[in-house]
């Protein structure tokens, strides 16, 4: 109906001036409107519904709102901006405790892997540490190790007993994230 309006495919409806709906169940209503693929619908001047199955309320450039839309109720419906901000709204909020819970854990993991580092270095420090072996000689030795920018010191102190005794003390510190730690030892030559 209207002049121009052509409506050539099986069961298709051309509703306005110069409308066209030229495939199978293809209904468009509005001047210019344009129906070019089957079962779909366009609505408006100027409308094309160029997709199977589809409803078209504009076209590329020409786009158009729905107003007054009803809320959704079956899982094929569509919904209105009110449900979607509904569905939406704890997003927010939830992200952005989601991205602090993340910079802590990165703060914790950082932390962690300092640490660890410094362990390291101090071991690598206090395994450094040489004593006299002579009996009756007491040595005191001073060690430094470095593991990926942290730092590590021993001192330790050793005396030799005897051709088979052996004591030591050792104190060390990885003064980049203030640990420190003591250790003991004897040792005693079997053959």
């Amino acid at each position: 109906f209207g002049d121009g309006a052509v409506a050539t495919g099986a069961n298709s409806t051309a509703v306005g001036p110069n409308s066209t709906a030229t495939v199978a169940n293809g209904v468009a209503i509005g001047n210019g409107a344009v129906v070019t693929a089957a079962n779909s619908v366009a609505l408006g001047a100027g409308s094309v519904a160029s997709q199977p199955n589809t409803v078209s309320v504009g076209s590329a450039g020409n786009e158009r709102r729905i107003t007054n839309v009803a809320a959704g109720v079956a899982a094929t419906d569509a919904v209105n901006v009110a449900q979607l901000q509904a569905a939406t709204s704890g997003f927010g909020s939830s992200i952005a405790t989601l991205q602090n819970q993340v910079g802590s854990l990165q703060t914790q993991v950082t932390a962690n892997q300092r640490e660890a580092r410094a362990g390291t270095a101090l071991a690598l420090a206090a395994t450094s540490l040489q004593y006299d072996q002579r009996p009756g000689k007491a040595s005191l030795a001073a060690a430094f190790g470095n593991y990926k920018g942290q730092s590590g010191l021993a001192v330790g102190l050793g005396y030799a007993v005897s051709e088979r005794w052996r004591v030591n003390a050792t104190f060390s510190g990885a003064p980049d994230v203030s640990d420190y730690g003591v250790a003991a030892g004897a040792s005693f030559t079997l053959n």
